[in-house]
């Protein structure tokens, strides 16, 4: 793999308030949430794996903009919840959507090395620097790329190898079926009414046309929620940071719509027995699951080259 021997001291992703608060907006239209529902920094901070100073700068965003509220506790609340991402766009973006995953592919193969410049780029996708600097801006916003400090970019620690992804696919085996498990597992029927919707919207036909980015965001939420579902924090944790860490390497999954379809519908018996209270049979589909994915991973390290 093309790494450079020399890396760059790094520093905080510098991601603007704006680009969070989007974020924001997108989990909770994920989460299915409506105006008057409490907001805990603690647990955003959690979903998207950063600390809560760049979460109380977004919400403080979303608080000018009239979308959040402080009650008479001081306690944050959704006021209202506008259409997703309704102006300018990012990842969602045909145009910036499909040059993030050419990215995200050259990295995953190795073809671009950890540190980079937009030289480098332009050169490489032949597009204009308007149009990268909106695919890097989308790929900082969700974690994949930070800027680096002094000059040019690099990628998060990332799931970027077979090898690496198919130790965090054992992980996940040992860890998700189990959180389904736990005593104190509770759901919430709105949020997985709402993940309802959005699969068999997909099944429907729309795993045809939908983007890398809202596909990964679906998946990624999927499993976040079953985790939040456990009540155990330890739990909950490890999988927002394997969901921040898989995000390359299951953007280049998105690209076969036969496995998202498949996908989808693995998810929707999962959620239909967790709606019917069998939580034994869902954690079993959920190991299958994660299972199948593996030995498509084994597969693929077992061919020669």
């Amino acid at each position: 793999m093309n790494v450079a021997s020399a890396k760059p001291a790094r520093s905080r992703s510098h991601i603007e308030p704006e680009d969070f608060a989007r974020r924001l907006l997108r989990l909770f239209h994920q989460d299915g949430l409506a105006p008057g529902d409490k907001l805990s920094e603690r647990k955003l901070a959690v979903q998207l794996s950063v600390s809560r100073t760049p979460i109380r700068a977004a919400l403080q965003h979303l608080l000018d903009d009239g979308v959040v509220a402080r009650n008479e506790n001081q306690k944050w609340i959704l006021a209202t919840l506008p259409d997703p991402d309704p102006g300018q766009p990012t990842i969602p973006n045909d145009e910036a959507g499909g040059l993030g995953m050419r990215i995200c592919e050259d990295r995953r193969t190795g073809v671009l090395a950890d540190s980079f410049t937009e030289t480098e780029l332009l050169k490489r996708y032949d597009v204009t620097r308007t149009e990268l600097g909106r695919a890097l801006v989308a790929l900082a916003s969700d974690g994949i790329v930070e800027r680096s400090s002094g000059y040019g970019w690099h990628f998060a620690s990332l799931l970027d190898s077979e090898e690496r992804r198919l130790q965090s696919y054992e992980f996940r085996i040992a860890l998700e079926p189990a959180g389904m498990r736990m005593p104190g597992f509770r759901p919430e029927p709105l949020r997985l009414g709402h993940q309802r919707s959005l699969h068999e919207a997909l099944v429907a036909g729309g795993y045809k046309t939908a983007n890398p980015h809202d596909l990964f965001e679906i998946n990624a939420d999927f499993h976040a929620m079953l985790a939040d579902f456990s009540g155990n924090e330890f739990i909950i944790q490890a999988m927002r940071q394997q969901n921040k860490l898989r995000r390359i390497s299951e953007y280049a999954t998105t690209s076969d719509p036969r496995r998202v379809l498949q996908s989808c519908r693995e998810h929707l018996m999962i959620i239909e027995a967790v709606e019917e209270g069998d939580y034994q049979w869902a954690s079993s589909l959920m190991e299958r699951h994660l299972q199948t994915v593996r030995r498509v991973i084994q597969r693929n390290l077992a061919r020669p080259g």
